[in-house]
């Protein structure tokens, strides 16, 4: 074990049971002096002194001798790239120091932080819809990917009930929607019928608890019915496991309820389909390559990318990625990350971006490396995805799936071979929407930024109506 150095943690112990630090002293036989040269991290904790805390404090010495101090550090220098902080930026030093000596105040100005976004977004999105349930939809998709990020444990759980029905299923990835079917009705006696869009003309699946039958529309191609089926055995296997993790979440609204258990039935769905080890070994295998993963795995394009995206919260070595969805409108319908990233959070709506561009080349992966306003720099990628049509005059119903990873991790991408990730001149300047955008001389620029003046003058024909 090496030097533990736990000072500010020490300091807000003592202090929390109201204790002088000659009162802790004397409980762990040292002297007052000592007491303070390890609150000021002079002094590194011993084994025997770590085990006197535990026995007087009653805490675990896992959690108190060790921290996740490269993740703190990583979210902190994350926030500090937003351009609402103008001055120069902490170095590493700073913000090392800031979270040794000043923990509590580093949490507060993370909430402020956090506030201050949930709040731009939804000034972002009552500016342009005018509409509260945008806001509230928005604040929905944070929660879920909070959640998601925060609770390892309990996915690594989801996803070893998973693999053991995967298991229990038995067979290879090519006869899945027999194997699925057979389960069903050998351990549920539930049956799998297809129904033309005539007898469900406004639904993709519906489970018949009562009946004890799972119809699917005849629109689902295979991937997509074997996608359906695997949420119908998630529900009735394993929905008392996700109950319980979401009975945990304070606070959360009934809306939030219903949204997380969908959310986790599909991951679990996901988990049946995509077993953890076996996706993340042909993963790495190939480069990430998306196409060949779905080939092995039998699963569709979209359907990998999302898989991808969640697991980052259990395998230190996985690629954090971005999913976002975004239709024809450029409206971004479902998005979710692996980390921290703006582009997640906010994107979707940057003309800038190629992901729009991907409904011109159907089927075609477009490559970008791309820099946000604070500094960031991804990777991304963007597809067309199909989506059912359940009647004539919705025909087109293509969407594109777009993901991407922190630019550090692109050369663990098949993708990124040929590119000098070190030449600035890959990287196209994108802003996260044009209300919240502070880019200037842009031509793309379709509104006024809120938190940024734009000279306009009579004198100059600019590159955009909002400025000179």
């Amino acid at each position: 074990m090496g030097k533990v150095f736990i000072g500010p943690k020490l300091r807000q112990l003592r202090q929390s049971h109201a204790h002088t630090q000659r009162q802790l002293a004397d409980m762990l036989g040292v002297s007052p002096a000592y007491v303070n040269l390890l609150e000021n991290n002079q002094r590194s904790l011993s084994i025997k002194l770590l085990v006197s805390l535990s026995d007087i404090y009653k805490i675990d010495l896992k959690s108190f001798a060790f921290s996740n101090e490269v993740e703190k550090i990583g979210a902190l220098r994350q926030l500090m790239r937003d351009p609402v902080f103008t001055a120069e930026r902490p170095d590493l030093q700073e913000l090392r120091a800031a979270i040794d000596h000043a923990p509590r105040l580093v949490e507060q100005l993370q909430n402020l932080h956090q506030n201050y976004q949930r709040l731009a977004e939804h000034v972002h999105l009552t500016t342009q819809f005018d509409d509260a349930t945008q806001a509230q939809a928005a604040q929905i998709d944070r929660e879920i990917e909070r959640f998601f990020k925060s609770q390892g444990s309990d996915l690594a759980l989801l996803n070893s009930l998973a693999r053991r029905i995967r298991t229990r299923i038995g067979g290879p990835q090519d006869d899945l929607y027999a194997l699925l079917k057979s389960y069903l009705r050998r351990e549920h006696s539930i049956v799998v019928q297809v129904r033309p869009v005539s007898e469900m003309p406004s639904s993709l699946r519906n489970f018949d608890e009562i009946d004890k039958t799972v119809h699917l529309s005849e629109v689902l191609d295979q991937p997509n019915r074997n996608f359906e089926l695997a949420y119908a055995i998630a529900y009735v296997e394993v929905r008392q496991n996700v109950s319980e993790l979401i009975a945990h979440v304070q606070e959360a609204t009934a809306a939030l309820r219903a949204h997380l258990e969908i959310e986790l039935l599909n991951y679990v769905a996901s988990a049946i389909l995509m077993p953890l080890d076996t996706t993340l070994s042909i993963a790495k295998e190939t480069g990430y390559d998306f196409e060949r993963i779905a080939s092995s795995m039998g699963v569709s394009f979209e359907q990998v990318c999302y898989r991808l995206t969640t697991l980052k919260a259990l395998d230190n070595d996985a690629v954090p990625f971005f999913f976002i969805q975004i239709d024809r409108a450029g409206n971004v319908i479902k998005r979710f990350s692996g980390n921290d990233m703006n582009l997640a959070r906010h994107g979707g709506a940057c003309a800038v971006w190629n992901a729009h561009s991907a409904f011109q080349m159907p089927g075609a992966i477009m490559k970008q490396f791309v820099e946000l306003p604070d500094g960031s720099r991804y990777f991304t990628l963007a597809r067309t995805a199909e989506r059912p049509a359940l009647a004539g005059d919705c025909l087109d119903r293509q969407i594109v799936v777009a993901l991407g990873c922190q630019v550090e991790f692109a050369d663990q991408l098949i993708y990124s071979r040929g590119y000098a990730l070190a030449d600035e001149t890959n990287f196209a300047p994108i802003g996260m929407n044009c209300h919240i955008c502070p880019r200037q001389k842009c031509a793309q620029r379709a509104h006024a930024p809120l938190t940024v003046e734009l000279e306009l003058n009579a004198h100059t024909l600019g590159l955009n109506r909002y400025e000179s």
